[in-house]
């Protein structure tokens, strides 16, 4: 109905609306008419919108229900078909750069994370040489205490 009334907004809502599961049943159950309206909304809707996945998930079932009409009236489509186009390789640069800025974030956290456990392990070790001097100077004290104590009683 949305689609017949030619409102963006309902559209939107209603085709949002729709489960994921649910999206390649209702495009190969779509008339040709609609099929290619709907198809021009989603292509349009691609630029815009941060559900990328869920609109091309509509895109590739209208494609595999309704391809053939749509190449047979490809000009007609042609518009359509090169904005889709331009539009997915847009984007596919735009999350090729946010995986490659999180590729060296990741990459920068790692480092900062195997420094501070560099530096840890080597206060544990300055720590563990400190209490084994220690440990072997109070040894030191109570075998001389034992000695001293030894040579008072020997008196």
């Amino acid at each position: 109905m949305a689609l017949r009334l030619n409102l963006s907004e309902i559209t939107q809502e209603v085709l949002e609306s729709v489960k994921v599961e649910n999206i390649e049943t209702l495009a190969s159950y779509l008339p040709e008419l609609y099929a290619e309206k709907l198809f021009r909304f989603v292509v349009d809707q691609l630029e815009t919108t941060p559900h990328l996945e869920f609109y091309t998930t509509w895109i590739q079932h209208l494609l595999t229900a309704h391809g053939i009409n749509i190449k047979n009236r490809s000009r007609a489509n042609m518009g359509t078909l090169l904005t889709m186009q331009k539009c997915l390789s847009r984007r596919l640069e735009e999350i090729g750069k946010m995986c490659e800025n999180s590729k060296f974030l990741l990459e920068y956290s790692l480092a900062l994370c195997n420094m501070k456990k560099r530096k840890i392990d080597s206060i544990e070790e300055e720590l563990s040489n400190d209490e084994m001097e220690l440990i072997s100077k109070d040894d030191e004290m109570d075998i001389d205490n034992v000695e001293s104590s030894d040579a008072d009683e020997d008196m």
